[in-house]
C-alpha cells in the first residue's frame, strides 16, 4: 500500500490522502496506466472519524466511475500515518 505521511502532515488524513494520490498518479503513469484503469481499492484509516476527510480527496482523484472500495479502521505501523491505500489497476 501507499502512505503519504511526512513531518508536515502527521495526523492529517486529507493531506496524507492527497500525497498518496500524487504518488499513485506517478506510479500509474510510469506503467502506462491512468486513474480510469483502477478497478478496486482498499483504504486503511487509523480513525474512521477521518473518513470524510479522506473521502473528499478520494473523490477528487477518481472523478467518475469510482472503483470498488473497502475502507477498514485499523492501526498502521508507520508513526504519524493515518491513511494507507492499496489499489489494483487493470489495462482496459
Amino acid at each position: 500500500g501507499l502512505l503519504g505521511h511526512d513531518a508536515n502532515n502527521a495526523g492529517d488524513a486529507a493531506a496524507q490522502t492527497r500525497e498518496i494520490f500524487v504518488k499513485l498518479q506517478k506510479i500509474l503513469e510510469g506503467a502506462g496506466y491512468t486513474s480510469a484503469d483502477v478497478v478496486d481499492g482498499l483504504v486503511y484509516l487509523t480513525d474512521l472519524s477521518r473518513f470524510a476527510d479522506m473521502n473528499k480527496e478520494y473523490r477528487a482523484f477518481f472523478q467518475k466511475d469510482f472503483p470498488a472500495r473497502a475502507t477498514v479502521g485499523t492501526g498502521l505501523v508507520a508513526p504519524g500515518a493515518v491513511v494507507e491505500i492499496m489499489v489494483t489497476a487493470v489495462k482496459h
